[in-house]
């Protein structure tokens, strides 16, 4: 499916093409939000859907871009990749750029053990793959960053998955006093602001917009505001951490709406400042 289709797709439409696809059992894809998140990215990067779902996972929620993917779109970008060593307690690698030179990076299962990291089945089963998609993120990172966009790969997903496992398992068993927040003071609504309002159902007109109406509302708004900011959407929802939108609780969403117009309109302040400086 070329990109021109994906970027004519409204949400309703988009919806039933994403439960076509885990029908079928596409790339893998368990839920339908998924897909959507994924198309959101191809539209914002420009690709279709069909590649974005052959190079991005969702893992616990985050879109990751695989480690094979990360190499190929650096080497289109200029980079090399040399490897010095790839078993079971080292990877070694020299990455190449003509924006940042050349340098070797590694990483050890004695580092991976001393960050916590191995305590997964994942690192039992297959330590060097683990530890070559940990070089591969960090020295791609390190030497062409516009690469990644503030992706990681699938395998760094699930180790941060499993540090906020073994961070909420140890607040359950010291639990801290936290007073509740006060109530953000009311303000005046933007144009987007007053859209989501408008959306979210007051409670005296609960019956009259139902949860689905106002949560395809809510992706309406999203994937309006990604179009707007593209090529800097996907950066910016990368970094939030957002992955299944349709899991937004409704009380979040007029937050999320404003924090993703400030990182986009921060992306593009950034890229500006960059432009602007004389060569």
């Amino acid at each position: 499916m070329g990109t021109e289709i994906a970027n004519k797709l409204t949400i309703a439409e988009m919806d039933t093409y994403a439960r076509a696809i885990v029908a079928s059992g596409f790339c893998g894809f368990k839920k339908p939000e998924e897909v959507v998140t994924l198309a959101l990215i191809a539209q914002d990067e420009g690709r279709s859907i069909g590649s974005v779902a052959r190079d991005y996972h969702i893992v616990q929620g985050r879109p990751s871009l695989k480690a094979d993917a990360m190499l190929a779109r650096y080497q289109t970008a200029g980079g090399k990749v040399k490897w010095v060593t790839l078993t079971d307690a080292a990877c070694e690698a020299e990455f190449s750029h003509p924006a940042s030179g050349t340098f070797t990076l590694s990483w050890t299962i004695e580092q991976a053990k001393k960050a916590g990291l191995t305590n997964t089945p994942t690192w039992s089963k297959y330590p060097r793959a683990m530890l070559r998609a940990r070089v591969v993120s960090e020295g791609i990172r390190t030497s062409y960053p516009a690469v990644l966009c503030g992706t990681y790969t699938p395998e760094e997903c699930e180790d941060m998955a499993a540090e906020e496992k073994a961070e909420r398992a140890q607040s359950k068993r010291e639990p801290e006093q936290v007073k509740p927040a006060p109530k953000p003071a009311v303000k005046a609504a933007g144009p987007i602001e007053a859209e989501i309002v408008k959306q979210e159902p007051a409670q005296s007109k609960a019956a009259e917009v139902t949860p689905e109406q106002a949560t395809a509302n809510f992706l309406e708004v999203v994937s309006k505001i990604c179009k707007k900011g593209a090529p800097f959407a996907s950066q910016a929802l990368t970094a939030m951490g957002v992955g299944d939108l349709q899991a937004i609780p409704a009380g979040d969403r007029h937050a999320l709406v404003n924090d993703l117009k400030k990182r986009i309109a921060d992306l593009q302040a950034r890229q500006k400042e960059i432009e602007d400086v004389p060569f």
